[in-house]
Parts: C-alpha cells; sequence; structure tokens
C-alpha cells in the first residue's frame, strides 16, 4: 500500500518524503514507485521536474523529534536494565546511522521537528524523575544550548562500561564516514559497513557470554 501511495502523490503532484528502516531492496522499491509517478505525469502532460522526494533513513530523517525521544528513552532504560548483571554485554545496531546530529542545519532546521521533541524536554527546569538519565545523557554533548543530538550508537557508547562492547553497523557511506568520525576512536566500538540485515547473522551470538 505504502509503494501505491508513493506512486499515486507523485502522479498528484504531492511531493513525498519516506522514512525508512528497511533494506536496500525497500529503498530501490520506493524509488521505483517515484519513477513509475514520474512516467504516469508525461504520459498524462504533465511536468515532471516539479515533484520531489525525500528518502530518509529512519533515525536521522529529522533528529531529535518525539519519535526519537521515545526510542532513546526506552533505549535507556534497556541498557540500565542490562548493567544490572556485572558481566559484559555487547550492543548491537543494524542502522546505526551517523551517530550525533546538528540540530542547527540541514533537514533537522527544515522540518524544526526537534522543537517539538528534545527541545520541549530540554526547555523544562525540572524533568520527571523518569526521564533523569536520558537528559543527563542529552547533555553531555551539550552545553547550555541545545545544539546536538545523539543517535542510538552515542547514548550507548555514553552508558556502557569499559568492559562491553559496541557492534555499529552503517551501509551508508556519508553516515559511515561520519560514525567512524563520531565512534571509531572508542575502542569498545568496532564500525561495520554493510546491510545491518546481513550483517547481523556473523554478529550473533555475541562472545560474551552472560549466564
Amino acid at each position: 500500500e505504502g509503494l501505491a501511495a508513493i506512486e499515486e502523490a507523485i502522479f498528484a503532484g504531492v511531493p513525498v518524503n519516506v522514512t525508512l528502516l528497511f533494506s536496500r531492496e525497500q529503498y530501490l522499491a520506493a524509488a521505483n514507485a517515484y519513477m513509475r509517478g514520474v512516467e504516469r505525469r508525461v504520459e498524462a502532460g504533465r511536468d515532471p521536474a516539479s515533484i520531489d522526494i525525500s528518502l530518509q533513513a529512519l533515525g536521522c530523517a529529522s533528529p531529535g523529534n518525539h519519535a526519537d525521544v521515545l526510542k532513546h528513552w526506552v533505549e535507556v532504560l534497556c541498557i540500565q536494565y542490562m548493567k544490572q548483571k556485572d558481566k559484559p554485554f555487547c550492543y548491537i545496531d543494524t542502522h546505526a546511522g551517523a551517530g550525533l546530529y546538528a540540530l542547527f542545519e540541514g533537514f533537522a532546521v527544515k522540518t524544526g521537528e526537534a522543537k517539538q521533541g528534545i527541545g520541549r524536554l530540554w526547555a523544562q527546569k525540572k524533568v520527571p524523575d523518569v526521564f533523569r538519565d536520558y537528559m543527563a545523557t542529552v547533555r553531555t554533548f551539550n552545553e547550555k544550548t541545545l545544539k546536538y543530538y545523539p543517535g542510538s550508537p552515542s547514548i550507548a557508547a555514553q552508558l556502557l562500561r569499559e568492559d562491553d562492547r559496541l557492534r555499529l553497523v552503517e551501509m551508508h557511506s556519508s553516515d559511515l564516514n561520519h560514525l567512524e568520525q563520531n565512534l571509531g576512536e572508542d575502542p569498545r566500538a568496532k564500525v561495520i559497513s554493510g546491510d545491518g540485515f546481513e550483517q547481523i547473522r556473523a554478529l550473533l551470538p555475541p562472545s560474551a557470554r552472560r549466564g
């Protein structure tokens, strides 16, 4: 249904923003749906150059929005739970992204969604106790002003212990370069280029045995 909606929207002249968390095949399928819509516009005598589609990977589409807040708050809770055992564990991210995002440039400024997400919590003088550790983690990347939003890998790196490990997979070259810059020097982390759905097979089971 989603691919058909992309095609119909493009044909109708409606710009489309597609947020994806799938394999490269799904990216290609979305792009092909766009092309079908464009071809239909040409056949109908309509202008094909005036309609845009934006394909964004989930997590970098609009950093710091309300979905990020929920996702990363839960991430913090999960890591804290895992740390209740002394034995080390391995954090695996199949779609790691860039690791850290600037909120003052690019797509983050265009959408402004961070204002209704992390921005609302940041503006609070006192946040509910359940958000305390999450907000403390976000604050480690900022001073007085909210300028940067950490992705899942950076949040994990802040919370994991010295003997825990991170395995971070990213297939997009631009995000991969940023990820290596942000976390490549962390001795606990290994940045891996590739499709997360394929790489996960080689990463499981992790070497750490927690009993």
